[in-house]
């Protein structure tokens, strides 16, 4: 007998029948599975908007109006869809005491079972309608939630209740931080201030460090340099290096081999040889002393030689000084190169270079290149120089390059000039005036320069501050554009994993129908031996149920990966939208940066033309005051000649 090939219409009805039971079972498992992940999706938007509405009641100390004023804000930057498309809502109830926030179910189920998983919230529904009631919040109710950005006027709002951990994040910007004990691995800081530093190594101070041996302080570096006053209580060991630099060395007592100075005060001083560069003695004796420059109280000396000599008494038989004041001077010689200035002078000899002096009586002769006295008595008086005296009297008067006719010549001829001039004054003076009415012109005008230069300053600071103030905005624009960037290529990256998912679970359900159809080979090739093998078909029907739940849980996959994808796409277009609203912000801020930068170019150059302004008429005045200094001068000093004829009677000598 010839077997029959392939399922009989009994056995595919049979198949069919296990297929339906199969897939009607699974239905409402899936529906259940998607209600409640679209359910979760929803509490999530909805605690967000709630805790952003917190946030908003303890910043700004009151509730918004509505909940648009809290959408894409810092609060809570989304817009308050629901995952099915409905939108939140939020305002105070008509008492105004308590505020009421709506959320639009699909369908009553829906709200039912949103409104058991808000309990915390005071939820109820009513319909498709789920509303959260709370009353509104005090500052002291919501201070107590969370730590207060701005001081709002309660106590402890900042006080931490448990330990802070930053999970390995920066903590910057803290003004001051105190506490009682710190442990920090590395320490930075630009001004340090501690009461008590306990070091248990060394302290580095760049490529140098402070340690310790013992009781020994070891401080190593190249250089050590000490602000202020060093003070040691006990010996100083300088192990044979230098001491230099000092200012100012004071001892009760030292042995010093070798000592160099710049300057120095010492009580008593024994040695062989001293140089010094300027030195303070209140007493002094020896047999020879150079020196550039001396201050001596009393000095006596076989031999001085010395460029500049200070000394209240000097006595020596030889001495040559370029430069000489002294209270009492007496010497055998005395040859002065530069100035002498003293009360008393006594000499066998004197060469004077420059001398001056109160009272000065000579019975002998004087030379000098220039000698200048208030009174003086001489027997005889030669100057190869200048000579210059409020008076002279003498039996014998002259000079070599000026006489008495010549200079009452030359007062005549300067009086008639004087009397020539007077038209040329008056024209001066004319000249004056004008020159007066301009700098009080130059004077209102810079007055008005400086008034417009104040008004730039305060248009070039209020453009500053505009400036500032669109930077900030630009950079909060862009750190929302930038967290949106990261969202938006998260949700890609999503996007694609999902993709992948759909792709293997295509893949694997391909496998499966490849395994279904070789199952159904199978059976037909088996169905001739059905008689005899029904426990093959047992085995390949059990192998059909196992790929059919397969295909059951990749169906179930394939459609949590589409709702994730319409989440996603949903999200998405949120995203562009506020991305699209912070292009236009960002556009907005650029214009008014550049109307602000065309400002600041149009103040500066008007501050720049000011200060030219101001630049040319500060010159202009200065020219006119050196003319009219000028003027004056020249018409005192012909004045005082004119006055001075005048009260000689004609000028006569």
């Amino acid at each position: 007998m010839r077997k029959q090939l392939g399922l009989t219409l009994v056995e595919v009805l049979i198949a069919l029948t296990l297929l339906s039971v199969i897939g009607i079972a699974s239905l409402p498992f899936l529906r259940s599975d998607m209600q409640n992940r679209l359910d979760e999706q929803g509490i999530a938007v909805v605690k967000d908007v709630v805790s952003g509405f917190k946030r908003y009641r303890a910043v700004n100390r009151r509730n918004p109006a509505t909940l648009n004023e809290l959408f894409g804000t810092e609060f809570y930057p989304g817009d308050g869809t629901m995952p099915w498309g409905s939108n939140i809502s939020g305002a105070s109830s008509p008492s105004g005491r308590s505020y009421v926030i709506t959320i639009p179910a699909r369908d009553p189920l829906q709200a039912e079972r949103l409104a058991g998983k808000l309990l915390e919230y005071g939820a109820s529904f009513n319909g498709s309608i789920v509303t959260l009631t709370s009353s509104i919040s005090t500052i002291e109710t919501v201070a107590d939630q969370m730590l207060c950005r701005r001081d709002i006027g309660i106590e402890n709002c900042n006080r931490m209740e448990v330990a802070l951990d930053a999970g390995g994040q920066d903590i910057s910007g803290a003004d001051e931080i105190e506490g009682n004990i710190g442990r920090i691995e590395n320490l930075f800081s630009n001004n340090l201030q501690v009461s008590n530093l306990d070091v248990t190594e060394e302290i580095l101070l760049g490529a140098n460090s402070i340690g310790f041996s013992g009781n020994t302080i070891e401080i190593n570096a190249q250089s050590t340099s000490i602000g202020g006053g060093l003070t040691l209580l006990g010996d100083f060991n300088g192990n044979n290096t230098d001491i230099s630099g000092v200012s100012n060395l004071a001892a009760m007592q030292g042995d010093i081999t070798d000592i160099s100075a710049v300057s120095g005060d010492i009580e008593e001083l024994n040695g062989v040889s001293i140089e010094y560069q300027s030195a303070i003695f209140g007493d002094i004796s020896t047999e020879n002393i150079t020196s550039e420059t001396a201050e001596i109280t009393n000095f006596n000396g076989e031999i001085v030689n010395a460029t500049e000599t200070t000394t209240n008494s000097l006595d020596s038989d030889n001495a040559i000084i370029g430069n000489l004041s002294s209270e009492v001077l007496s010497g055998n010689s005395l040859a002065i190169s530069g100035g002498i200035t003293t009360s008393s002078i006594s000499s066998e000899f004197t060469d004077i270079g420059v001398a001056s002096g109160t009272s000065l009586s000579l019975t002998g002769a004087i030379n000098s290149g220039s000698a200048g006295f208030n009174s003086g008595s001489f027997g005889s008086l030669n100057v190869s120089g200048t000579t210059t005296a409020n008076r002279f009297e003498g039996t014998d008067f002259s000079t070599s390059d000026s006489s008495v006719n010549s200079n009452k010549m030359q007062i005549d001829q300067q009086t008639a000039d004087i009397a020539e001039n007077s038209d040329a004054i008056q024209d001066n003076a004319d000249s004056l005036a004008r020159l007066d009415q301009d700098i009080q012109t130059n004077s209102q005008q810079i007055s008005n320069n400086a008034q417009n230069i104040a008004g730039n300053t305060q248009r070039a600071q209020n453009n500053a501050a505009n400036i500032a103030s669109n930077r900030d905005a630009i950079q909060v624009n862009a750190t929302l554009l930038s967290n949106l960037s990261d969202d938006i290529q998260r949700n890609s990256d999503d996007i694609n994993s999902n993709k992948n998912d759909i792709a293997a679970n295509s893949l694997q359900i391909q496998r499966n129908v490849t395994d279904i159809a070789t199952n159904t080979d199978n059976n037909q090739l088996n169905s001739n031996r059905l008689n005899n093998l029904s426990g093959d078909i047992q085995t390949n029907t059990d192998a059909i149920a196992v790929n059919t739940q397969n295909a059951s849980t990749n169906a179930t996959q394939v459609q949590a990966n589409a709702d994730a994808i319409l989440a996603n796409e949903v999200l998405n277009q949120s995203n562009s939208r506020r991305l699209t609203d912070l292009n236009s912000e960002i556009v907005s801020n650029s214009d008014a940066i550049g109307i602000n930068a065309t400002n600041i170019v149009s103040n500066e150059a008007l501050a720049r033309d000011n200060a030219r302004r101001i630049t040319t008429n500060a010159s202009d005045i200065g020219v006119l005051q050196n003319r009219a200094t000028q003027i004056e001068t020249g018409v005192a000093s012909l004045r005082t000649q004119l006055e001075t004829c005048r009260s000689q009677g004609g000028c006569s000598w």
